[in-house]
């Protein structure tokens, strides 16, 4: 079974929704800050659409570069 970043990190963060992930930024980056969710582990595509998503256009750089294999 294929793993999904947006489910994974909505049951990691204990949200009920994927759509709730963007107004708890703080627990999205907590998260990745402690290795509980790889962005690494996931195809590059899904983890810069996954940072977009979450973070907003404008802060997804810093993240894509700091989290996400090149």
């Amino acid at each position: 079974m294929k793993k999904d970043l947006f489910e994974e990190m909505r049951q990691k963060v204990g949200c009920h929704y994927i759509s709730d992930l963007p107004s708890l930024k703080g627990d999205v980056q907590t998260a990745i800050l402690m290795n509980k969710v790889r962005l690494k582990d996931y195809p590059k595509e899904e983890a810069v659409e996954f940072i977009k998503y979450v973070f907003g256009e404008e802060e997804a750089g810093c993240y894509c570069e700091k989290y996400i294999k090149k």
